[in-house]
This record gives structure tokens, C-alpha cells and sequence, in this order.
């Protein structure tokens, strides 16, 4: 059954284990709950954020000089957000800057890269529309390579 876990809290990590702890962000709440779920079952521990085009009209505590406890804890962010939205990228730059040791896998269509490519720089990418098992290709990936912004990581 695709529902959602039995431990599923919108915006909390499970309680501490040796897993890698993923934060998953994406606007749409029911690919959201299935990513999840898919992560949890390879391995993964699992936080979910909606991004800001969701948060109706607060902002997102990083854009305002504020800390994310998500993020904080996260060992790698994936996240497809919406990225012709200035709002996400603004999250993505404020997610760098705060967290620049925390690799962050952006889905994104390939068509989209090069105009965004200053945007990406030290992100992983993952072609999107994703399957599964590229993301987490992707996320262990991430988690396999030393923590910088070197731009050598923004390619698709």
C-alpha cells in the first residue's frame, strides 16, 4: 500500500537512527508521501517539506535570516521544487549558504539547466521527470562525495 507511514509527521524527522537522513521537498504532497515511503523502504530516514509555493503566505524561515531544523539535520537534501519560481530559488541559495557541508540533489528538467546554471552551482542534479531508482542514484551519490560547492558538480 502506497499511504503514508505509520510515522509520518509533516516536518519531523523519525526518531534518531544510523540511516541517512533525507529531506525530500516537493510542492505536491501526494508524490511527496509516495518519495517517502520509496526512501524509507531503501534505507533512507525521511523528512518532508512542501516547499514555499505550499506555505501560503509565511516564507520560508531560511529566506528571512532564520534556521531550518530540517535541513540542519539532514545528511542530503532532494528537492523539486518548482525552479522557474524565483521563491525556490531563493529557498536553494539560502539552503547553500546556511548548509554549504549538506549536498543538495535538485531535480530538475534538462532543458532548465543552463539558464539556471549559476542557481546550481555545487548542486547535484538529477534529470526530472526522475525514476526511482535515479533518485536514489542520486542521493547516495550525494552522499558519497566530499561536501563542497565546487561547480563541477552541477552537471546533468
Amino acid at each position: 500500500m502506497w499511504g503514508r507511514p505509520r510515522s509520518w509527521q509533516p516536518g519531523r524527522w523519525p526518531e534518531r537512527t544510523t540511516r541517512p537522513r533525507v529531506l525530500l521537498e516537493d510542492p505536491d504532497g501526494a508524490i511527496l508521501a509516495t518519495g517517502e515511503l520509496f526512501l524509507q523502504r531503501q534505507g533512507f530516514d525521511v523528512a518532508a517539506c512542501l516547499g514555499p509555493q505550499r506555505m501560503g503566505h509565511r516564507r520560508c524561515p531560511l529566506t528571512t535570516g532564520g534556521r531550518c531544523q530540517l535541513a540542519q539535520d539532514a545528511d542530503v537534501v532532494y528537492s523539486s521544487l518548482s525552479w522557474s519560481d524565483p521563491n525556490s530559488r531563493e529557498v536553494l541559495a539560502a539552503l547553500r549558504a546556511e548548509y554549504p557541508r549538506t549536498p543538495v540533489v535538485v531535480e530538475i528538467l534538462a532543458r532548465d539547466v543552463e539558464g539556471l546554471r549559476a542557481d546550481l552551482d555545487g548542486c547535484h542534479l538529477a534529470a526530472s521527470p526522475t525514476r526511482r531508482a535515479t533518485m536514489v542514484t542520486a542521493i547516495r551519490s550525494a552522499l558519497l562525495s566530499p561536501a563542497s560547492s565546487d561547480s563541477d558538480r552541477a552537471t546533468a
